[in-house]
């Protein structure tokens, strides 16, 4: 059988529609043959002509060919399919000129101009006989992150802005996102803290006095599903959120004074006292439990990080605490100040029957650190709890292998400490100086931890040194890669002389890995930062996004801002079913995504942005 693109210049099949050098349009359709006739006996052919046979069980149409000495027609037959006959130029049958030429595309129709896809040429040759191979075209190809364009021409790149939105607060309020999960659907769960009104598509919420907590579950598209407000006069805050395998939303955080969700009231002690709470909900946004978790006595207490037991379905909660706390199974003492970690139950909320478990990690010398360090946790592959964060002083971690970790005097140092299913310390790793902003884990139960420090760092490989004569304007991020053992794998210096972190710090939850265990990471910025591909230099402060790959290749990075700096800081970082990134934070300055500039009132108010991956 021919080639569609090695065709005589004569001839026209279903594939092709400009064969005929200098005599057919492009656009113009094949005609068919004549039917044939009752018998399967050969159609007459013309000079140089070929016929085929009928045979089969339906019937069909011949095809006609020409040549300049006559026409050989296809027989066909009654009861049965004829096989298309067809016809060859007779002798002298040149119909069109030695290098005449014509548009061409093998690609699917839609995707023509679309993207990195366009058409080529094709030449008829020295006899005028024969169309060659279409040259020069474009059809789509797999995506390449690694390179810039739309290579599978469906009309949207690598990191390309889905869609973006600023949601007003106007002044005095403000509004900030700080937590960010998806469903199996690739619905959005979406926890912001309030204070004054938000404006939430048609609806205005307002704060019942202090900062309020906003829930909210929007579809793909960014269009609302439902959206609840918790909150009293004093403070609530959201600082997580996680989705289990029945799209259940399980959220947790702080609050004080008194938090109504459904029909469960949380009242904390003391009006200005801190406390831990999570609640879940299901799809529909129906309470399945709401918790509030006593300290006692009552001291500050702050749920950081919610996670799922993917075996179980079972949230896991750590934080911060100052005293014993009990979250369902009795009161578990601290040793001085210091951590907490939960295995809580899926119907009740309690650390309480079977598989649940609660525990401290603490010292007299520990403290956090005056920036308002958190505590950030993960569940990686295998069912470990991973807890990072910085601290001061000294913390212990008792278990199998109980160890304590010290920094150097009184200076800022970085946990980060593997629990077993049960709780207990597997092994634990400090290092000094790094501030830490995010922790992930990836699909080979290696942790990947981000951040900003000074001086020199040192993570068990080479030793990275911040550019600058020290100071706060020697301010680098890290990017640190360590196996499952918390061994060191590779590490990263990124930035510039200048600050490379604003004296307000990184974002929280800022990291990411997506199901091929590439890297997602985005932070404030300022100076001029490298990823590995184009230098990006913040206007003032501004915030990056990038892609890497498990080796921490770079794949893409790019920065939002305006020319005048936005003054942003991203919050949170989501990768959804089709490695979408979701990205969320508050902005004080316009702020432009790649779809044009968004402007918030001149106070901190909520951002929410989705890229393609």
């Amino acid at each position: 059988m021919l080639n569609r693109r090695t065709l005589f210049c004569g001839m026209l099949t279903s594939s092709v529609s400009l064969l005929a050098c200098g005599k057919v349009s492009r656009n113009e359709q094949r005609n068919s043959g004549g039917g044939g006739q009752a018998d399967t006996s050969p159609g007459g052919a013309g000079q140089g002509g070929v016929v085929s046979r009928g045979s089969g069980s339906e019937s069909g149409a011949g095809q006609s060919g020409t040549g300049q000495a006559g026409t050989g027609q296809a027989g066909t037959g009654q009861a049965g399919t004829g096989q298309a006959g067809t016809g060859q130029a007779g002798a002298g049958g040149a119909v069109g000129q030695e290098g005449e030429s014509q548009a061409c595309y093998d690609g699917p129709p839609k995707t023509e101009n679309v993207g990195l896809c366009h058409q080529g040429t094709q030449t008829c040759n020295a006899n005028g006989t024969m169309f060659g191979a279409c040259e020069k075209q474009v059809v789509p190809a797999a995506e390449d992150c690694a390179h810039l364009g739309d290579e599978d021409c469906d009309g949207s790149a690598c990191s390309d802005p889905v869609w973006g939105n600023i949601y007003l607060s106007p002044s005095p309020g403000s509004s900030s996102g700080r937590a960010i999960a998806r469903d199996a659907s690739n619905n959005i769960l979406w926890g912001v803290n309030f204070f004054g009104t938000f404006t939430l598509g048609s609806k205005t919420f307002t704060s019942a006095g202090g900062k309020d907590i906003l829930l909210v579950k929007l579809d793909p598209d960014g269009n609302v599903l439902w959206a609840f407000q918790y909150g009293d006069a004093a403070d609530q805050h959201i600082a997580s959120i996680a989705v289990d395998s029945r799209d259940n939303v399980v959220f947790a955080g702080g609050f004080q004074g008194t938090m109504k969700i459904g029909d469960k009231s949380l009242t904390a002690p003391g009006s200005l006292t801190l406390q831990p709470f999570a609640a879940k909900l299901d799809p529909k946004g129906n309470v399945v439990f709401a918790q509030g978790y006593s300290t006692s006595p009552p001291l500050d207490g702050f749920a950081d990080s919610v996670a799922i037991d993917e075996a179980t379905d079972d949230p896991i909660l750590s934080g911060a605490v100052q005293t014993a706390i009990d979250l369902g199974g009795g009161a578990i003492a601290v040793n001085g100040s210091g951590l907490f970690a939960g295995h809580i139950d899926k119907s009740s909320g309690l650390a309480s029957g079977a598989g649940t478990w609660t525990k401290t990690f603490g010292d007299p010398g520990f403290s956090t650190d005056s920036g308002g360090s958190r505590s950030y946790m993960t569940v990686d592959s295998l069912g470990a709890t991973v807890l990072a964060g910085n601290f001061k002083g000294a913390i212990s971690f008792p278990g199998d292998q109980p160890s304590k970790l010290q920094t150097a005097g009184n200076s800022l140092g970085t946990y980060v400490i593997k629990l077993d299913k049960m709780g207990e310390a597997s092994v634990a790793r400090e290092f000094e100086t790094p501030s830490l902003s995010g922790v992930t884990t990836d699909g080979d139960g290696s942790v990947i931890l981000f951040g900003s420090f000074s001086g020199s760092l040192d993570f068990g490989g080479a030793s990275l040194t911040a550019l600058g004569a020290g100071g706060p304007a020697a301010t680098d991020f890290f990017l640190a890669k360590l196996d499952s053992h918390l061994n060191h794998v590779k590490s990263l210096r990124i930035g510039d002389a200048s600050a490379q972190e604003d004296a307000s710090g990184p974002g929280h939850n800022s990291i990411r890995t997506d199901e091929l265990n590439n890297i997602i990471v985005s932070a404030a910025f300022t100076g001029t930062v490298n990823l590995g591909g184009a230098d990006l230099t913040a206007a003032g402060q501004d915030i990056f996004l990038a892609k890497l790959t498990p080796s921490f290749g770079h794949l893409w990075s790019k920065r939002f801002g305006t020319a005048h700096g936005s003054y942003a800081f991203p919050e949170g970082v989501a990768i959804d079913g089709k490695s979408n990134i979701l990205l969320t934070g508050d902005t004080q300055r316009e702020l432009d995504f790649g779809l044009g500039p968004l402007n918030p009132e001149q106070n901190y108010e909520a951002f929410l942005a989705k890229f393609q991956p």
